[in-house]
């Protein structure tokens, strides 16, 4: 962990608590023991000038979790200051290693293999000017600093691999709810297509048998009692769907495990093609079917509803409109495998691109393009050679 300056987290307050009574009772004991040391075997007895220096060491550690360079430069200068005025030797030396360690495990490797080096070369000139050479205190010193350098590389190890292994776990976390959040799109798209392509039919029906009901309501009631028949069924189907529609984002939205797998009503396919050309004939549209070699329901279930909702949407562009009186479903195997679908208007009054269903909602070709791709084609749409429009989507 690279901290700037050698400044750690903070901690929390109780961890704070914990670290003044452990630098009270660091500071008692080095206090104490720097006053009972052997005067008769030193060459300069401890006094009070090294025992405020040993306070000022042990006192420091309190932020050697905090701000671990504090206590780096307090117990270094106060050791070299000790070393250098020749004092004996005594437990304000075991200070040296806790410091480095604090700090070393706090910084970049670099940093600490500096602060390291710096360290064994001061206390090494320090005795050196005391002139004590390279004496059993010298060495132990350095021992130390060898020591305390070994151990922070072990703690980095170890803080590193936790490190790793946290950030590991966020990036988890993230992909897991960038995951959820992208599944939520592709549902909500789901639903707004399927709504789109069930209501924008049946309206396009409805809305055509309600212009003749008032063309011939006052000349030939029977024709608009069956108009408004018409509209009546449609719309039901309609109801039911939406209805279908509510009770699925009511399962979405109380789903426990918050994915887009929650119950819901059986999807449209090419088995019910024949329900979806009936509607459309209702609305005045005269549609031809053609199956080839194709067993309908032995379709793939995510294809099959594909394929049932482009034809959807492309007859609820021609009755919209194309302006045709009549369209051509043909639903067949191409040479080299696969599924293919199209919708064909014979209207020479087609225009060469019809407008998007639902007056410009994006919903119409482009839809039926996303569709397509969605589920692993392709589709494709343009004005035919001989006049009308084709909507062509295709699978291997």
């Amino acid at each position: 962990m690279s901290m700037a300056h050698g400044v750690a987290p903070a901690a929390p307050r109780r961890s704070w608590a914990f670290d003044v009574a452990i630098a009270s009772a660091l500071t008692f004991v080095i206090v104490m023991a720097t006053l009972n040391i052997d005067a008769e075997r030193a060459e300069r007895p401890s006094d009070w000038f090294a025992v405020m220096l040993a306070i000022v060491a042990a006192s420091s550690t309190v932020l050697r979790r905090r701000l671990p360079i504090v206590t780096l430069v307090a117990v270094g200068g106060a050791l070299a200051v000790y070393a250098a005025m020749d004092y004996p030797g005594g437990p304000i030396f075991a200070l040296g290693p806790i410091a480095l360690f604090s700090f070393m495990i706090g910084v970049s490797r670099r940093e600490a293999w500096i602060a390291a080096g710096a360290i064994g070369v001061a206390m090494v000139v320090a005795r050196l000017l005391a002139g004590n050479g390279l004496d059993a205190i010298t060495l132990l010193w350095v021992g130390w600093v060898v020591a305390a350098t070994l151990g922070s590389e072990v703690a980095r190890s170890r803080i590193e691999q936790r490190r790793i292994a946290e950030t590991r776990r966020h990036e988890q976390e993230a992909h897991e709810a960038a995951q959820s959040r992208r599944q939520l799109v592709e549902e909500r798209l789901r639903i707004a297509r399927d709504l789109h392509d069930s209501v924008a039919h049946s309206m396009a029906t409805i809305n055509v048998q309600a212009g003749v009901a008032a063309h011939v309501i006052d000349r030939r009631p029977l024709d608009a009692r069956d108009a408004l028949e018409v509209i009546r069924a449609t719309s039901g189907t309609v109801l039911d769907e939406l209805a279908a529609m509510v009770t699925l984002l009511r399962a979405d939205a109380t789903a426990s495990d918050g994915d887009a797998s929650a119950p819901r009503q059986p999807a449209p396919d090419l088995t019910r093609l024949e329900t979806l050309v009936t509607s459309s004939r209702l609305a005045g549209l005269d549609v031809d079917v053609v199956v080839g070699d194709v067993q309908l329901e032995h379709v793939a279930p995510t294809i099959s509803t594909s394929a049932y909702r482009i034809i959807q949407e492309a007859l609820t562009n021609v009755v919209r409109h194309a302006g045709a009186s009549a369209a051509t479903v043909t639903v067949l195997r191409p040479p080299g495998g696969g599924l293919a679908v199209e919708v064909a208007d014979h209207g020479a009054a087609a225009p060469t691109r019809p407008r998007e269903a639902g007056g410009g909602s994006g919903m119409g070709l482009v839809g039926i393009r996303e569709r397509a791709e969605a589920t692993g084609g392709h589709a494709e749409a343009g004005p035919r050679p001989g006049g009308g429009f084709l909507v062509r989507a295709q699978w291997p």
